[in-house]
């Protein structure tokens, strides 16, 4: 030690290097180590004496202090603790503990208190999250649910004003809480509790407006955070009951006259033309507002496509005439189709509701059937059925009804203990001991966990108990090839196959393990060793393998198996984009061939002239997209993809491995290499999927001749390659092929996805929709007013595809239009939240236009036909609608009157990664 450590360290000011108890005196370090070692293994009395110890002899050493108040409060010793941290008033870790503790009892304490630690503490998150805590527990009612007590726009008195004030003060801190995170994910919970104490204290305020904002934002921010579902059910709620309350409750009134016409004639488009079915039913219902038939009509027209709207007219229908069957029916069915199954059980009861009034229905009896099924309720769902074949049943259902009446009634299996499956199969564990499945049962919970090792060392205890059972060796064989010992996996499941040599999946397994290390023969013979056993994907990996040396009958032929075998299905096979892809390179080489024999029965030359105008020919993906704006959708979805799921994922490891490599340390390479050829044919079928999406819009698609996907595809190819080799790449070719992938081509794609996501709003885009409304046979030659725009700011971009925005900009104007308006006015700007500060980009269009338009009216769906597509677009999009009253101008009688305001959240002009 040098002279001035020394004189540092006799002078106490040396700080500690390695931890707290560097500022004790060796027998005092020696305590404190015991007593955090106690502390740790759960001692909690020996690391209250040890801790107590060290604080009597030096109080101002916090961290045995704060180790003593924890030692307390593990035992129940509150009070104790409580006045620990009390005497140290200045320590932020002391006060913290403090406020923690004595929240639950006194509040408004433990809010001065985390209110000092913000200064203690300055830019650190915590004490504005523990403070949103604690306002909004205090601020929300007592026993109140969603309606209940509402703190409204109005003047507020008493306990509701108080409450009100500490909403909005909580509201503030949790913003604050948010900007301190500096882009983190705070604590959400918090946010869950905040809005407990929003949603019901009062609907139709603006505490409702703020959780919107909020919920808007959180899910925006953190889409994949582990409370994101229930803030999306929340957000879906406060829509639903928004849209709740713009229906009129009461007794059913009945259709008459041309009110009927209306119900046949909605019900008439309803197969052909479900828009216009929809249209008809909204118009009957602002007749009828009280009609169950008008309502029942608009859950019908909108089922499938609007699901909010079908469920609430659904429910209204049912609420107004409940002695329907129908009616329950139909919500039954709203229930069962929109919640994929989480509301089932609300529907069964529709469902027996509506039995219970119409008990003859056959076609209902089978649905209630299906239902009953669903919830495990096997004798409900028999009695049913046996209703139903006791009434006149369908003579072409009565074998299938027949059959499923028959396996409710047989008896359930009764599944035996493990260890005594019947032998015969890959998952056999016959003859095995109760110590051996015991510790297979814990290797099995082990890699559920994640925790490779320990599942290791079980697996192999149950191996020695249970030598040769295939189910083990499977497992073996799976972790031996997580971990690198692909020689050890391979003899695995060889083993395995020997005991049983129809388990297809091994088959399969085995085969790509052996074709990924160069084993081509030996991969052949899996591949046809799981065909015969009935694995559909081995056919694909035959028709690959034979493309691979030129066998186009092989490749027809398996390829027809393939299909066949139902491996066309997406459900059924993963590589069914893949093999749809291969059909088309066996169908373009049929051609080619036919062609060949064609050019040389009539010209005896002009092979390369062909081959090579077969290549040249097509489009590349620019464009394909400047020839199909309306697969841009579809497009930016599979470019997404290939840059998350192929790219970002898997070779942005690609530098590293190099620089491993240029250190003679090969180990991160031999565990990357084994993915190669499913990275490769993750590629082309993302790649076959976007040939077949240009088809669909009537462009060929060339994937060889694009300048983005074609050098991606050749550095694809060449790590598949080079991972088939026993030797290492080398380091220059891999960062080549790194930045093939993850320079070039990842920006490329990046810049393709932002240009046809990314939307300029311009007078020019704006004005060419009015022209196109304006020649439309309704209003062509009807002495149409012109568009007047003024610009309010820089303008700006939003996230959106052109045919939405053009769509709901064409159902604005054909309203303004149809309703008589003199006057239309266009005014573009930004307009910043003031809760959120984020900024919107707005489009203002102001009217003259005479009669009502209330945002309410909008948001009900009470109007005509086109704002009810342009409401439908803005949520799909996070924007919002609303009507405001426009100030009155120079123009006299002809100033607009009102105007319909469309806010969408606007992109910064730096460039955005978008996510799919």
């Amino acid at each position: 030690m040098n002279l001035l450590a020394w004189l540092c360290l006799s002078a106490g000011l040396l700080p500690a290097y390695a931890g707290p108890e560097d500022a004790l005196d060796p027998v005092s370090r020696k305590f404190y180590e015991q007593a955090t070692t106690a502390e740790s293994a759960g001692k909690r009395a020996e690391a209250e004496s040890l801790y107590r110890l060290l604080h009597e002899q030096d109080p101002s050493f916090v961290p045995a202090s704060m180790g003593l108040g924890r030692a307390l409060e593990a035992q129940g010793k509150t009070s104790d603790a409580e006045a620990l941290y009390r005497s140290l008033d200045t320590d932020a870790d002391a006060i913290e503990a403090l406020a923690r503790l004595v929240a639950p009892r006194a509040p408004e304490e433990a809010l001065g208190l985390y209110r000092q630690l913000e200064s203690l503490r300055l830019g650190d998150p915590l004490p504005f999250c523990a403070e949103t805590r604690l306002l909004a527990v205090v601020a929300a009612p007592n026993a109140a649910g969603r309606g209940s007590a509402a703190v409204g726009s109005a003047a507020l008195s008493g306990a509701d004003e108080a409450r009100g004030k500490r909403i909005l003060e909580a509201q503030s801190t949790w913003e604050r809480c948010v900007t301190l995170s500096d882009g983190a994910q705070p604590d959400l919970s918090v946010l869950l509790v905040l809005l407990d104490a929003l949603l019901p204290a009062a609907p139709e305020s603006e505490f409702e407006t703020m959780a919107t904002a909020l919920l808007q934002e959180a899910l925006t921010r953190w889409p994949t955070a582990t409370e994101a579902p229930e803030l999306r059910a929340q957000l879906d709620r406060l829509e639903v009951e928004r849209s709740a309350r713009g229906v009129v409750l009461g007794g059913a009134e009945p259709l008459t006259g041309a009110d009927l016409g209306l119900l046949k004639q909605a019900r008439g488009w309803l197969a052909t033309d479900p828009m216009r079915a929809r249209a008809v039913s909204e118009s009957l219902l602002e007749r009828a507002p009280r009609s169950a038939e008008a309502h029942g009509a608009l859950a019908d027209a909108t089922f499938g496509t609007d699901w909010t709207t079908s469920e609430i007219h659904a429910v209204r229908a049912r609420d107004l005439d409940p002695d329907d069957a129908a009616n329950h029916l139909r919500v039954a069915r709203v229930l069962h189709a929109a919640y994929g199954g989480r509301r089932d059980a609300e529907a069964v009861v529709a469902m027996r509701q509506a039995v219970a009034l119409r008990p003859d229905e056959p076609e209902m009896l089978l649905q209630v059937a299906d239902l009953e099924c669903s919830q495990g309720e096997w004798q409900r769902a028999s009695v049913a059925l046996e209703r139903w074949l006791q009434i006149s049943p369908d003579p072409t259902l009565v074998v299938g009804v027949k059959a499923r009446l028959e396996a409710l009634r047989r008896a359930p299996p009764v599944v035996p203990p493990l260890g005594s499956t019947p032998s015969g199969s890959g998952t056999s564990l016959a003859g095995v001991s109760d110590a051996a499945a015991s510790a297979w049962r814990v290797a099995l919970v082990y890699l559920d966990r994640g925790e490779r090792a320990a599942a290791r060392t079980e697996l192999d205890r149950a191996l020695a108990l249970a030598p040769g059972v295939p189910a083990l060796l499977n497992v073996d064989a799976r972790l031996r090839r997580e971990s690198g010992d692909v020689p050890g996996a391979v003899r695995a499941w060889q083993q395995s196959l020997d005991r049983d040599p129809q388990q297809g999946d091994v088959q399969l397994a085995l085969g790509q393990t052996l074709e990924v290390n160069g084993d081509g023969e030996g991969a052949l013979a899996h591949y046809r060793a799981a065909a015969e056993v009935g694995e559909v994907d081995a056919h694909y990996f035959l028709a690959r393998s034979a493309l691979a040396v030129g066998d186009w009958s092989t490749v027809d032929a398996e390829l027809a198996a393939f299909n066949a075998a139902g491996g066309q299905s997406t459900q059924s096979s993963l590589y069914a984009v893949a093999a749809q892809h291969l059909s088309e390179q066996a169908r373009a080489h049929a051609w080619n061939v036919r062609g060949v024999a064609i050019t040389l029965a009539l010209l005896g030359v002009g092979v390369p002239a062909l081959v090579v105008l077969r290549r040249r020919s097509g489009s590349d993906l620019r464009q394909m997209l400047d020839a199909a704006p309306t697969s841009w959708h579809d497009a930016a979805r599979i470019l997404a993809a290939i840059r998350h799921e192929v790219l970002k994922h898997n070779t942005t490891v690609l530098p590293d491995i190099a620089n491993a490599l240029d250190r003679g340390d090969r180990a991160s390479w031999d565990a990357w290499r084994p993915g190669a050829a499913d990275l490769l044919a993750r590629f082309d079928g993302y790649v076959a999927a976007l040939v077949l999406l240009g088809e669909h819009h009537g462009v060929r698609l060339v994937a060889h001749r694009d300048p983005v996907l074609a050098p991606m595809r050749s550095a694809l190819g060449s790590l598949v390659r080079a991972s088939k080799r026993s030797r290492a790449p080398r380091v220059t070719d891999l960062r080549a092929h790194s930045s093939a992938l993850n320079g070039q081509g990842y920006t490329a794609l990046g810049t393709l996805v932002t240009e046809i996501c990314i939307l300029a709003i311009t007078p020019a885009l704006i004005q060419s929709v009015y022209n196109r409304v304006a020649a439309e046979p309704g209003f062509n030659g009807a002495g149409l007013p012109p568009v007047a725009f003024s610009i309010r700011g820089p303008g700006g971009q939003v996230r959106l595809f052109r045919g939405d925005i053009e769509d709901i900009l064409a159902n604005l104007f054909r309203n303004a239009l149809a309703a008589g308006a003199h006057v239309i006015d266009v005014v573009l700007g930004d307009d910043s939240d003031p809760i959120t500060g984020h900024t919107w980009f707005e489009i203002r269009v102001e009217d003259d236009a005479p009669g009502q338009l209330s945002t309410a009216m909008i948001r009900s769906r009470y109007i005509s036909r086109g704002l009810g597509l342009a409401v439908d677009l803005l949520n799909r999009h996070g924007g919002t609608i609303r009507v405001e009253s426009a100030p009155a101008s120079e123009g006299g009688v002809n100033a607009p009157r009102k105007a319909v305001v469309v806010q969408l959240p606007a992109v910064e002009a730096a460039p955005v990664e978008v996510e799919w």
